[in-house]
């Protein structure tokens, strides 16, 4: 039995699956600080010690280049203030902001003052919002925030049934160990009560408790796809499944 009550962060996305904005240039920092699944000075000082920040800071980081020693630079300078964030989008402000949930980024989550509030009533301790400035074509929006998931949900995936592969540098259950998943299957009550949560193996891969879900539904949260963490994964590898889209071939 896989666990269905793993939901993932599914927000709105452009047609082409792409997100509907970026960091503004020259004012973006390293969205990696905020996809560690700590608190963000927790994170702050784990990503500090990584040696491609430090190979930046010493000018020897070759293949990255100046771009990135500024990006490093200036995520080091938000981190004293935190300071809105600078988000720019395509889109006018008034097509975005009927939706509470936003797809600015690949790592990271993003929702309105709305979605802030539900976090805050039912899961205080999982989350951390940043205020973000979201320049669009008609307009600055100040209605969303990042949101950074302040928890890591171990040994989650069912090793046993699952398929993926590992990063050549990696071992098995290391974090980020995991570099493709080509099925995935959640051990049963995997979150273990946390109501949101980065996978360990895969940090990149927010799950959501289906409790908060029930929620964002009932408080009508717009822009959020309701599909498990399973399904969202699992339906990218149709070929690893019968005709009837259920059973798995092996």
């Amino acid at each position: 039995m896989s666990d269905k009550e793993v939901f993932a962060w599914q927000p709105s996305e452009s047609s082409e699956g792409l997100p509907l904005g970026i960091q503004v240039v020259g004012n973006h920092l390293s969205e990696s600080v905020f996809a560690k699944g700590l608190p963000i000075d927790e994170a702050y000082e784990k990503w500090l010690g990584f040696k491609g920040v430090q190979a930046a800071l010493k000018g020897a980081h070759r293949s990255e280049g100046q771009d990135y020693t500024d990006e490093v630079k200036r995520t080091i300078e938000w981190m004293k203030h935190k300071p809105p964030l600078q988000y720019i989008s395509s889109w006018s402000k008034e097509k975005l902001e009927k939706n509470d949930v936003l797809n600015l980024s690949l790592s990271v989550p993003f929702g309105s003052q709305k979605m802030i509030q539900i976090l805050e009533e039912i899961c205080p301790n999982d989350f951390e919002a940043f205020p973000v400035k979201l320049h669009t074509s008609t307009g600055v929006s100040d209605k969303y925030y990042l949101i950074n998931i302040t928890h890591v949900i171990h040994d989650a995936i069912d090793k046993k049934n699952s398929v993926y592969t590992i990063w050549f540098n990696k071992n098995e259950g290391e974090e980020n160990s995991v570099r493709f998943i080509d099925r995935l299957l959640f051990k049963q009550d995997c979150m273990e009560g946390k109501f949101l949560g980065r996978i360990h193996e895969k940090l990149r891969s927010v799950a959501i408790n289906k409790k908060v879900m029930d929620l964002f539904h009932a408080n009508n949260i717009k822009g959020m796809g309701y599909v498990s963490l399973e399904d969202k994964i699992n339906s990218l590898f149709t070929d690893n499944y019968e005709l009837d889209g259920v059973t798995l071939k092996y």
